[in-house]
């Protein structure tokens, strides 16, 4: 993030006005944690002087006994183990699971109706486990963001409407704060995983590619492709029902 993106961010300004860069780097790391968009700041000021490591990229695609132990998993929250289960089952990008209000679920048809990438409209299709966590989370609730943060919006009017519940004024979840937690929990897993692997898993179970694109969002059948590589679980799997078939 550069100064100049720092200086521009409201009451920080008059924070940090008249220090230098380094000077402020607590100051503005203290708000933008106020704010929810950074987790512990001393984290972060410890990072600053580490060197950059490249994530790789080989393999993104986990397997269904680590999404399904790590779904099931009862020290992480409710709210946290849902948000992953919708982000596995419907394939979509994080952003357009986490932009849902709870008016945009058809919950006795299992869709949700939101923007994808783009700005198309487009159902996303979960499962049934999905749906009975959804009920769990959601239990009275109407109205407001489907995935709420700790965070609650102050009640002097400067809060953007619809963007938290009005019951317990939690705020709607942001993408750091679903990618820190979900990399919390798995020690490195990012929220494109969960969809990188649902439509792998998917392709090595035989869905077609017109339904992994009707899944996905995807419009480009080249941009699916990178989707499709067979993971070692699936052709392992495979071949052992070959072999059972030829009693070998």
């Amino acid at each position: 993030m550069s100064w100049s993106n720092v200086k521009g961010a409201g009451d920080q300004d008059r924070l940090t006005r008249g220090r230098g860069p380094k000077e402020c780097h607590p100051v503005a790391l203290a708000y933008f944690h106020e704010q929810d968009w950074i987790g512990d700041p001393t984290a972060v000021l410890a990072g600053l002087d580490r060197e950059h490591q490249p994530k790789p990229t080989d393999n993104r695609v986990r397997t269904r006994e680590q999404i399904d132990r790590l779904i099931i998993d009862k020290r992480q929250s409710l709210e946290d183990r849902t948000l992953w289960s919708m982000l596995y089952s419907t394939a979509a990008r994080a952003d357009e699971v986490l932009r849902l209000d709870v008016e945009d679920l058809d919950r006795a048809n299992r869709r949700a109706r939101t923007i994808r990438k783009g700005g198309k409209e487009d159902d996303l299709l979960y499962d049934s486990r999905t749906a009975r966590m959804l009920g769990q989370l959601l239990g009275r609730r109407r109205t407001g963001p489907v995935f709420l943060s700790t965070r609650r919006a102050p009640e002097d009017g400067t809060a953007r409407s619809g963007g938290f519940d009005k019951s317990s004024r939690r705020r709607r979840m942001t993408y750091r704060t679903a990618e820190r937690h979900l990399g919390t929990a798995t020690s490195g897993w990012d929220l494109h995983d969960l969809r990188h692997s649902r439509l792998t898993h998917a392709g090595e179970d035989g869905a077609t590619e017109a339904d992994l694109m009707n899944l996905s969002g995807h419009e480009d059948r080249r941009t699916l492709q990178r989707y499709l590589k067979p993971s070692k679980e699936g052709t392992h799997r495979r071949l052992d029902e070959i072999d059972a078939q030829r009693g070998t």
